[in-house]
């Protein structure tokens, strides 16, 4: 099995279950005011406009679950992960760069 991530309108992320190309099954979702994901391992982390960078573990994909947040208090235009370091590209204020070793409790790295 594979798993597949799929954003949808911006308001939801829908993980997909793909066993053959004609065996797409949605196994699980999330909602929000998605803006971005990245995925690394078991975890997905997003941008929602509203509530900032949430950290979901996948590791079920039909129960994904909200382990973390960050709000940094500006948008996010791209997520970019590296190891534990999460990149959030801000646009004109550059980036900022999150310690998610922790998952439950992310820092902005200063």
């Amino acid at each position: 099995m594979m798993l597949k991530l799929i954003k949808l309108n911006k308001l939801m992320m829908l993980l997909f279950s793909i066993v053959f190309a004609r065996e797409v099954e949605q196994i699980g979702a999330f909602s929000g005011n998605i803006q971005n994901v990245v995925i690394q391992q078991k975890y997905a982390y997003l941008y929602d406009s509203l509530e900032g960078i949430i950290i979901i573990d996948i590791g079920n994909p039909i129960l994904p679950v909200e382990v973390g947040t960050i709000n940094l208090g500006r948008d996010t235009r791209n997520l970019i992960i590296d190891g534990n370091n999460l990149f959030s590209v801000d646009g004109s204020d550059g980036f900022t760069v999150i310690d998610v070793t922790d998952k439950t409790n992310p820092a902005e790295i200063e």
